[in-house]
């Protein structure tokens, strides 16, 4: 049985309380708005270029809080982060179709 579990869980509160205010304080270095469309609601950090700094870059979104804000913060000192919303993130992976294949509607 562990004898330390309440100072544990306060230790895991005030981890959660420190990230949290952490990715407010970098939301709003970032603009506290999509860069794409403007919108200041459901704002995603976005990792802009994937990077060779760190071959596991990809997996931040399995991290604990302190390791995503200590990687957004690595990231931000090579301005390599930008705020989405959530919808603006969702469509950033979606081809955008060629002008040659645009329909028009017939008169």
């Amino acid at each position: 049985m562990c004898h330390n579990l309440p100072a544990r869980l306060n230790m895991a509160r005030r981890q959660i309380e420190w990230a949290n205010e952490a990715r407010v304080n970098i939301v709003e270095a970032l603009g506290a708005a999509c860069v794409l469309c403007g919108a200041t609601e459901d704002l995603e950090i976005d990792v802009i270029h994937k990077t060779s700094r760190d071959p596991e870059s990809h997996h931040h979104r399995k991290w604990n809080v302190s390791q995503r804000v200590t990687f957004w913060r690595r990231e931000m000192e090579h301005d390599n982060l930008q705020l989405l919303c959530s919808t603006c993130n969702g469509r950033k992976g979606e081809p955008e179709p060629h002008p040659d294949e645009t329909t028009q509607l017939p008169l």
